[in-house]
């Protein structure tokens, strides 16, 4: 049972050239909470758009330095002995490396005895089960809950964010991941303007590409190898029998990313050739290859309608859910009385489960976060103001 106050919270969502007021309730909330452990439960850094892990590095030691006041707040919580733990997230898997952790105490002025610790899956405290719950999203698991990913071989949505949205400035579609196929090409044309079929047809490129590498990145194998390598460790960490642990690794869903088909469809490129062959049938109508044409746009018009009616937007209103239930699993697998995720950006409560929702989002109420008293057996939610 922890001997001092839990305070949790995820989505954070730092990043270069943004996020002042979050750092900055975030440091209110540090200093607020002097006696307690603060967990950062994944994504406290958006670190997802840099080209390299050194260069990941490098922009975190630079958000430290902007965001002044919340590296004093972390100082002198650490220095009064408060414990700070970082689990990563999907888009701060950076935190896995090596060097964060001293990157980080380095930046913040302390030495290497500094109470802070970095988690790269989950932490257990007391009857809490606490991970950022991007391993049960397909399109954000890595290859294996503990390995460390490079840019050649990185979750479908993390490859998005790199290769598309960074690149193109498309960060209206950073977040649009529930949209349909329709919905997102009419909002690229109306966003975008002028550049619209321009961002459209870089999206196509990037998303044959990745259709093309799925399964086939070489480096699948090693990080499920050295993933499995390190189970023993975490679960001498977190107080869990490694059986348990290796159980939980079995139970995540495969990631979209290891399967050339579900890669296909995640992106919607069955639909876009429908779309294309439907678009050409319309253009050769007056070609002498008229009923070929004719016939197949028949097909792609058919395979459309089907499609749509069949499921309309596959994935929305699917992660919620799909956190709930790996949330029960999670918690007859490990013996935990409660499981905590983040990484949905939605509060949300079930049996056995708590979301946190996401800090960096401003409601009426304020930024989410969670409390658990000293040896208390549940979280309560306050939000910050």
């Amino acid at each position: 049972m922890p001997s001092r106050p839990l305070v949790l919270l995820s989505d954070a969502h730092l990043a270069p050239n943004d996020g002042a007021a979050v750092a900055r309730d975030l440091a209110g909330l540090v200093t607020r909470h002097g006696e307690a452990e603060i967990l950062l439960n994944g994504d406290t850094f958006t670190l997802s758009g840099e080209s390299s892990e050194q260069a990941s590095l490098q922009t975190l030691g630079q958000l430290l330095d902007d965001h002044a006041d919340l590296g004093r707040s972390l100082r002198g919580h650490l220095a009064a002995g408060g414990p700070v733990t970082l689990i990563a997230g999907n888009h701060d898997a950076v935190l896995m490396a090596p060097p964060a952790r001293e990157l980080i105490l380095e930046r913040i002025g302390l030495g290497s005895q500094a109470p802070l610790s970095v988690e790269p899956w989950f932490v257990r405290r007391g009857p809490f089960h606490v991970e950022h719950g991007h391993v049960y999203d397909p399109d954000n698991a890595p290859a294996h809950p503990l390995a460390r990913w490079s840019s050649r071989s990185e979750p479908l949505g993390i490859a998005l964010t790199r290769r598309f949205v960074v690149p193109n400035r498309a960060w209206r579609f950073a977040h649009a991941h529930e949209t349909t196929f329709a919905r997102g090409l009419w909002r690229a044309l109306r966003w975008y303007g002028v550049r619209g079929p321009a961002i459209v047809a870089r999206y196509y490129a990037v998303a044959t590409a990745l259709c093309l590498q799925a399964g086939r990145q070489s480096e699948l194998a090693e990080e499920r190898a050295a993933g499995d390598r390190a189970v023993d460790v975490l679960a001498e960490r977190a107080g869990v029998p490694v059986e348990r642990v290796r159980e939980l690794v079995h139970a995540a869903p495969a990631p979209t990313h290891q399967r050339r088909r579900d890669t296909f469809m995640r992106l919607y490129l069955d639909r876009s050739l429908a779309l294309l062959a439907t678009a050409s049938a319309v253009a050769s109508f007056t070609a002498p290859v008229r009923p070929v044409g004719m016939f197949i746009g028949a097909l792609g018009a058919s395979y459309l309608i089907a499609s749509v009616v069949r499921s309309g937007s596959r994935y929305r209103g699917q992660l919620g859910p799909s956190l709930r239930a790996a949330a029960e699993r999670v918690a007859t697998v490990s013996g935990a009385e409660w499981v905590v995720f983040g990484h949905s950006h939605r509060e949300d409560e079930a049996s056995h489960y708590v979301n946190t929702g996401a800090f960096s989002r401003l409601t009426e109420r304020g930024r989410p976060y969670l409390v658990v008293e000293a040896r208390g057996r549940r979280a309560h939610r306050n939000w910050f103001r």
